[in-house]
């Protein structure tokens, strides 16, 4: 089993600080990925912010991007979809018989 010492743990944060991977430290210094991000994150030391890391992979235009035209099955309205699975447009979703099907 593995013991942290307190000249593995300072190369260890050393390494993460700049960057390396974890799995690369790991290997460094004996133990596996997940004991040096536990031990990463009890001693709150952190690479990035999630909330910076979800924004910059997935933007708006990602997300919301049209697929293109289809016919309402319900009111058989001309409507813009963002999916190929898209069936009703988004006034016939939000009536009440439409929400009570589904």
């Amino acid at each position: 089993m593995f013991r942290w010492s307190e000249e593995t743990f300072n190369h260890a944060k050393k390494l993460y600080k700049q960057g390396v991977r974890t799995s690369v430290i790991a290997e460094k210094i004996g133990t596996t990925k997940n004991s040096v991000l536990g031990k990463m994150h009890r001693n709150n030391l952190t690479k990035k912010s999630s909330k910076n890391r979800r924004n910059t992979r997935h933007s708006q235009s990602t997300h919301y991007e049209k697929h293109g035209e289809a016919k309402c099955w319900l009111c058989n309205k001309t409507y813009i979809t963002y999916s190929r699975f898209d069936r009703f447009c988004s006034p016939c979703k939000s009536r009440d018989f439409y929400r009570a099907t589904t």
